[in-house]
């Protein structure tokens, strides 16, 4: 998601310099000398002007609000669904058009095909939730708990998703009760609770034991290696006793893997086996008290599409378009989910979790290489996997969840975009009537959330002493990784560092395409301007997978080369316009379409406090020279120890990774 913002800031850049360029055509055109009557202007460059007409637009449109109660944030931009309106979707595109003018009001175009979301004139809205609450921010021992709420903020409400009396008084505006059936939901979800909070008392203590027991051994093992003669071969330990200890993801739990003399008794197994069993017997019992998929399928009942969401380590992702008739629907479910949640069904749902990780992690060779690589690399919260580790997970209990919702999801860190036939009138008295009366719960302080860009307080992600190169033997490899340490979002040096990622690897005419595709070194090559995010000190990534029979370390270097040769001769002035046409290009993309829109101005707004980030982060695009992005190339791929690099071997060269470590 990170990568959509930052493409459509570089955009904006160009919006402001072909507005400007606009301007100076109409100031500098001169009237013949036989007569005082100015020639009209002439619009010579359609990109141009139909770049100027898109910013006036925006600026003209758009209108942002926060409500003063609590700090919730809206920002609006209305497209009516009317002929004559200004703002509307076209169909087609208008590109038949020699010279597009600019008018004196300004429009909104399509830019060629009907847009996602609404086509046409249809009376469609598109919301997105922009909630400032990611990966990043979880507690140490707490990976995946964003996620793990990403998914629950989908099982309902109060009043909405239970067959029975419902776990809490209803939110503002949410409607009333369903009819009971009988089942208390509450006394329910309670005897899950107790069933899992058991279980994991039983698991922390064989956990604890097994652990004393390893401790105890090795300390017997240090004894007797000491008294043992100097000529004795004890680097080798006999399988029978040995023992190690991997950490977590967040690294707050450790798994001790010992010998049959440390493992489980009979009589832990059975209390645990016992425990899991009554664990799954009330989650199922909660269940029938659940209604599987009512949020979901209530709102596709009325026409929703896209709903969907998505967790990243900066931010949490709401989305859904709907009629424009349904707004206020979606508002009163939007304020029953995030002010009156129940967590049903969450013991199932670790399960669905666990499964997703198991698919995109465990199953797959190179995502678990990658993780493990952003673990060594990455010394700040970056490093930790969105998804969150097995053992973390699994220790979330309904308790952990809602405390964290409570510090993490207050009014101040929700910042909803609204685009589409919705005037910003009806959605400032509807965010007024469902959210106005909001306020974060009374009680022990919430942790501070970091602000939003820190890249001054924290101006690297490099460990203390960075590894140069990772070996590991991966089933799908190979594959090869280098990531440079890079400044954050707000540093003066990260428009630089974002273009010279794009004039790397952006397209067929990139560097890495022609120095490492094209002569066959590799299958694909490319540059991620900053990994996993760009809020705080991440990483550029270049990649590349070697063509059959190229050997790793030609690979290595032909990168190597691509970066060190941009920090010493800087970008061709063809490069850096290139950048800047695909900048514009992915700005037009996004949009097309009243979610793209939506999505686009929730992002800049929740990152940056105001959606002209869009049009004002990277104005500076326009103004960067090459000698702006050879020196920020210089000081990210050519400062000594600015890097990590990671080889992922095929499986039949065992390599263990956390053992090899080549300067």
């Amino acid at each position: 998601m990170k990568a959509t913002r930052r493409s459509a800031l570089l955009s904006a850049a160009t919006l402001l310099q072909a507005a400007s360029a606009a301007g100076a055509s109409a100031a500098s055109a001169k009237a013949p000398a036989t007569t005082p009557t100015p020639s009209p202007t002439v619009v010579t460059d359609p990109g141009a002007a139909r770049a100027a007409a898109f910013a006036a637009a925006l600026e003209k449109h758009v209108v942002e609000f926060t409500l003063q109660s609590n700090g919730m944030r809206f920002i609006v931009l209305e497209r009516p669904a009317t002929a004559a309106s200004p703002l509307r979707y076209s169909s087609s595109s208008s590109s038949s058009s020699s010279s597009p003018s600019v008018s004196s009001s300004p429009s909104l175009p399509s830019f060629g095909g009907a847009p996602e979301g609404g086509t046409g004139n249809a009376p469609v809205v598109s919301m997105v939730t922009y909630a400032a609450v990611g990966a990043f921010d979880e507690p140490e021992g707490s990976t995946g708990i964003a996620h793990l709420l990403e998914h629950m903020a989908f099982k309902g409400t109060a009043v909405l998703g239970g067959r029975g009396r419902p776990a809490a008084a209803g939110a503002a505006g949410a409607g009333p009760a369903s009819a009971g059936s009988g089942y208390d939901e509450e006394a329910l979800l309670a005897a899950a609770d107790d069933a899992f909070y058991e279980l994991r008392r039983l698991k922390d203590e064989a956990r604890r034991r097994a652990a004393a027991a390893a401790a105890e051994a090795a300390e017997s093992r240090l004894g007797a290696s000491s008294a043992a003669a100097p000529s004795s071969d004890s680097s080798s330990a006999s399988p029978s006793s040995s023992s190690s200890s991997s950490s977590s993801g967040g690294g707050a739990s450790t798994t001790a893997t010992t010998s049959a003399p440390f493992s489980l008794t009979s009589k832990q197994k059975q209390a645990i086996a016992a425990a899991e069993a009554r664990l799954d017997a009330a989650a199922a019992a909660a269940g029938r008290a659940a209604q599987p998929n009512a949020y979901g399928a209530l709102l596709s009942r009325e026409g929703a599409l896209g709903l969907n969401a998505s967790t990243s380590h900066d931010a949490t992702r709401y989305y859904v378009s709907l009629p424009s008739n349904k707004l206020e629907l979606w508002f009163a479910m939007e304020a029953g989910r995030f002010r009156a949640p129940v967590w049903r069904e969450l013991y199932t749902e670790k399960k669905v979790v666990a499964e997703e990780r198991r698919a995109r992690v465990e199953a797959a060779p190179l995502g678990t290489f990658q993780q493990k690589f952003f673990r060594r690399a990455l010394a700040n919260n970056y490093g930790r996997p969105v998804i969150g580790s097995e053992s973390d997970v699994d220790r979330v209990g309904r308790a952990e969840l809602d405390g964290f919702f409570r510090a993490r999801y207050v009014p101040s860190a929700l910042t909803v975009a609204v685009v589409g036939d919705a005037p910003a009138s009806r959605v400032r008295q509807l965010a007024e009537k469902y959210f106005g009366d909001w306020r974060a719960d009374a009680g022990p302080p919430a942790p501070v959330a970091p602000p939003r860009l820190v890249g001054s307080a924290a101006p690297t992600a490099r460990p203390p002493a960075p590894p140069e190169r990772l070996v590991a033997a991966e089933r799908g490899g190979p594959l090869v990784l280098k990531a440079f340490y890079r400044p954050a979002g707000d540093s003066p040096d990260a428009v630089a560092v974002d273009a010279a990622a794009d004039v790397l690897s952006g397209g067929r005419s990139s560097r890495l395409y022609k120095s490492l595709v094209l002569p066959r070194l590799a299958l694909s090559a490319g540059c991620a301007a900053a990994v996993p995010g760009d809020l705080r000190p991440s990483a550029s990534l270049l990649s590349a997978v070697p063509a059959p029979g190229v050997d790793l370390e030609a690979v290595d270097e032909a990168l190597t080369r691509a970066a060190l040769a941009l920090a010493a001769d800087g970008p061709s002035a063809k490069e850096l316009e290139r950048t800047r046409k695909g900048a514009r290009a992915a700005l037009y993309a996004a949009a097309r379409s009243n979610h793209g829109m939506a999505s686009l101005l929730a992002t800049n707004a929740g990152e940056r406090g105001t959606w002209r980030a869009l049009l004002t982060d990277l104005a500076a695009l326009e103004g960067l020279r090459a000698a702006d992005v050879e020196a920020a190339a210089g000081r990210v791929f050519a400062a000594d120890g600015n890097g990590a690099t990671a080889w992922a071997r095929p499986a039949a060269e065992r390599v263990d990774f956390a053992d090899v470590l080549i300067s």
